[in-house]
């Protein structure tokens, strides 16, 4: 009875040595499985950053192109009253000067 008593007493260490190994190997891959999650949380929380910095600089881009176009129409329109003011000067000048040429005659 002794020998099955040793038998059964060795195969309950050999069981326990692998039960707390298991543990171990558990635990071990509990931290792992926590520091990859970690990981992955401060990797999501940086893209929520960087795609907030996009849509408000994206805003910005559209509101300088809003801006850019209301101030390319306005120049648009301003060569325009240039032009008309100048042609302006140009027939006031030629009336000018026919007016000169009939007075010195």
């Amino acid at each position: 009875m002794k020998g099955k008593d040793d038998q059964l007493g060795f195969i309950l260490f050999v069981n326990s040595l692998k039960l707390d190994k298991a543990k171990q190997e558990l635990r071990s891959k509990d931290d792992a499985m926590r520091k990859l999650e970690e990981g992955f949380q401060n990797v999501e929380g940086k893209a929520k950053v960087k795609d907030q910095l996009f849509k408000n600089q994206q805003e910005k881009v559209n509101e300088l192109e809003s801006q850019l176009a209301s101030k390319t129409e306005l120049c648009s329109k301003l060569e325009k009253q240039l032009l008309q003011l100048s042609e302006g000067k140009k027939e006031k000048e030629e009336i000018c000067s026919d007016f000169q040429q009939k007075v010195s005659c």
